[in-house]
């Protein structure tokens, strides 16, 4: 990202949420979640106690509706570019 998009994002003259910049910030912000909640999905599974089976449950349906949004979210722009 430019550096004045940046600055001007900061003090607020400029929004990007609907430009290229902040469909790719939104995007790797989703995908680092769902890493983050695969990693945790791993550790929870280890543990054989029924809190953290809820847990692991927890984590793969996140996995799965993040993994949806991003998929649903790529074909919206796909078809309506």
């Amino acid at each position: 990202m430019p550096p004045y998009i940046t600055v001007q994002l900061v003090i607020g003259i400029q929004d990007i949420s609907h430009t290229v910049y902040g469909i790719i910030a939104k995007c790797i912000c989703v995908c680092v979640t769902t890493a983050a909640k695969f990693v945790l999905y791993i550790v929870c599974r280890r543990i054989h106690t029924p809190s953290m089976q809820a847990l692991a449950l927890d984590h793969r349906n996140d996995i799965i509706s993040n993994t949806v949004a991003v998929a649903c979210g790529i074909i919206g722009i796909e078809l309506l570019d």
